[in-house]
């Protein structure tokens, strides 16, 4: 007669380790406090489309890439993320302020702007059109 056994190893029987919870928030202010440190970086592209990161966690990305002054191509995708007037405000204040740009491309698509936001995009547009392709 044939008889099976069932054998289970240790690393079966371990629970898998715990990983911290993290917010969408906390990421994108850990994300922006490493971007910070890339002061020669001429090119990016982030994507945090449909991450609950709010306008605090965008405002965080936006100041951090605000401040790489070498940036000339900027791509932020920020669908459904959260992101209010504050957070636009905060990106198109923090993306005015890089004189070396030529390439902007910004999708808000899923978002609540307000006026406010919508009006700060538009400064943006006007700020940046004459020596920057620009897409929002």
């Amino acid at each position: 007669m044939w008889s099976s056994t069932s054998m289970t190893t240790a690393s079966e029987t371990q629970e898998p380790p715990q990983w911290p919870r993290v917010s969408e928030t906390q990421g994108a202010t850990a994300v922006a406090k490493s971007l910070g440190k890339l002061v020669n970086l001429n090119h990016v592209v982030l994507n945090f489309a449909f991450n609950n990161l709010g306008a605090q966690g965008a405002t965080a990305v936006a100041e951090s890439v605000g401040k790489l002054e070498n940036l000339n191509h900027v791509v932020l995708n920020f669908e459904n993320i959260g992101l209010g007037a504050q957070g636009a405000t905060a990106v198109a204040q923090s993306l005015g302020k890089l004189v070396n740009l030529n390439h902007v491309q910004l999708n808000f698509n899923g978002n609540s702007l307000g006026d406010q936001g919508r009006r700060a995009l538009k400064s943006l547009e006007e700020q940046v059109a004459a020596r920057c392709s620009i897409k929002v």
